[in-house]
């Protein structure tokens, strides 16, 4: 290997990834085993349509998912800990606005025992009073500490404006609303979302197959003592853009202005989400994208500037983000709105096309890395009804756009007049 010879660039035509085997438990409840690697690690998704958008109460998904391993009629909170400290494993509750779940990690050879144990939670939660106690004094001493941050303050005001604040994209929850929660409110959502009927689970690692077995064993029988049928899922309303809107949020005290700035654009399994994603790469979706280079390279307002699509399963949003000094909050905002203006206006160059190209090749085959990265993007698709598919579909469109295709993205779908515009930080208008 000459190492003074920078390797030949290459677009990714292709990537090799290994298709999940779709198997069902005896409940219906879907497996998607991906076997790929050669160390004796597996991981495990078990996920549920548990997410925030199903709630009655804000923080009842999270507060339910967070204490399922606070102890069941079989283990108490320090057994759980300590078993699957003895096996090496590692277990993590996620929730989002969609989803909700546990994560696992063990070696293969301990992986029977820790499944037990993440049945045993997912199924028969106990949620302590004292756990819940605990949990409120903490999330409020969280809360108490965030809201005096204006990156905090400026995101929770922008999806609150897009969305409204009852919309569950919308919703946030303040230190008044842990008062509201109880250990019935958590038994009811428990009882309602936590069924093998809004359940996937992934397998992925060295023979992951093997263990099908073990899941039948542990999670075959779940649902089949119920007395009554299971909860409906809630529909999401429609949200449509709006006229452009200008928020200020007072922040005593504060050094920095934190900006939020952009608009609802269409989600993940939209025909023009991969095309518009290139355009915010573009934009300010990499170290060398034009905010970047305009408004921390040239200017040097800021020390990062990012532009991103954030996928909700029903919907989407194109947001930019920054954190500048105050005296450098409006002209970062106009230099904002003048690139994406000129994205709009004129078409990109071949060079920096094709830089981005690379970039994004690069970025996709990071994120399919391996079966546990594989395991986490498998993850992500299902939740918007897609699969491996979607992939080559990326890089499909990704080799093939062409400037005059990301112009006319950007125009339709990123639009100042549609904007909400954040300010947290600075002292009056």
């Amino acid at each position: 290997m000459n190492r003074t010879t920078a390797p030949r660039l290459r677009k990714a035509e292709k990537i090799n990834i290994t298709e999940p085997v779709v198997g069902r438990l005896s409940n219906g409840l879907p497996v998607y085993i991906i076997e790929s690697g050669d160390q004796d690690i597996i991981r495990v998704d078990i996920s549920l349509q548990a997410g925030s958008r199903q709630q009655d109460k804000i923080f009842q998904a999270s507060f339910t998912n967070t204490l399922l391993r606070e102890g069941t009629p079989k283990r108490t909170s320090r057994q759980i800990a300590d078993e699957l400290d003895f096996y090496g494993s590692y277990l993590i509750p996620v929730t989002d606005r969609d989803e909700a779940g546990l994560q696992l990690y063990s070696l293969g050879k301990f992986l029977p025992p820790t499944l037990d144990i993440a049945a045993d939670i997912l199924i028969n939660p106990l949620f302590p009073e004292d756990e819940i106690d605990i949990l409120k004094k903490n999330r409020f001493q969280s809360l108490s500490i965030e809201e005096k941050k204006v990156e905090y303050r400026a995101r929770k005001i922008f999806f609150r404006a897009l969305f409204g604040k009852d919309h569950p994209y919308g919703q946030t929850g303040e230190t008044a609303d842990l008062g509201k929660i109880s250990k019935y409110d958590l038994e009811k959502f428990h009882k309602n979302y936590y069924q093998p009927e809004f359940a996937s689970i992934i397998i992925a690692g060295k023979d992951a197959g093997k263990y099908m077995k073990d899941l039948e064993e542990r999670f075959g029988a779940w649902g089949r003592d119920r007395t009554s049928g299971v909860a409906a899922l809630r529909p999401v309303k429609k949200v449509v853009n709006k006229a452009y809107r200008k928020i200020i949020e007072d922040v005593p005290g504060a050094v920095q202005a934190s900006i939020r700035m952009g608009c609802i654009t269409p989600g993940k399994n939209h025909r023009d989400f991969v095309g518009l994603s290139i355009a915010s790469t573009l934009l300010g979706g990499y170290f060398g994208s034009r905010l970047m280079q305009n408004i921390r390279e040239d200017k040097g307002y800021t020390y990062g500037i990012s532009s991103m699509l954030h996928s909700f399963k029903e919907t989407g949003v194109f947001l930019i983000g920054t954190d500048v000094g105050l005296e450098y909050c409006q002209p970062t905002i106009q230099e904002c709105y003048m690139e994406i203006n000129r994205l709009a206006q004129r078409k990109v160059s071949k060079t920096e096309l094709q830089r981005v190209r690379q970039y994004s090749g690069g970025e996709l085959l990071r994120q399919l890395d391996g079966p546990y990265n594989q395991a986490e993007s498998l993850k992500s698709l299902l939740t918007f009804g897609m699969d491996f598919d979607f992939i080559a579909r990326y890089l499909e469109v990704l080799n093939n756009i062409s400037p005059e295709e990301i112009r006319a993205l950007t125009s339709k779908y990123i639009k100042p007049e549609f904007f909400v515009e954040v300010v947290a930080g600075v002292q009056g208008d």
